[in-house]
């Protein structure tokens, strides 16, 4: 499935910075490591991949949820 930015960089908002600094200083605070080896670039992209992750678990969440509870009508 393809995320547009716009959704996911909603949970980085908060962080000060353009948007590869806003997803690295996200997975600092959450101590989600990103290998130190990559170049500033390629950090940036990491970090996009695990904010982006984290978006996704809290949707994947929520529809389970919203689910549960119109399952729960039926009955």
């Amino acid at each position: 499935i393809e995320v547009a930015p716009t959704s996911w960089q909603t949970i980085t908002k908060s962080y000060p910075g353009d948007t590869k600094s806003r997803s690295i200083a996200f997975c600092k605070a959450f101590r989600i490591p990103i290998p130190p080896t990559l170049n500033k670039g390629e950090q940036g992209d990491a970090a996009d991949a695990a904010c982006i992750a984290v978006w996704a678990k809290g949707h994947a969440q929520e529809l389970k949820l919203l689910s549960m509870a119109g399952e729960a009508k039926l009955l």
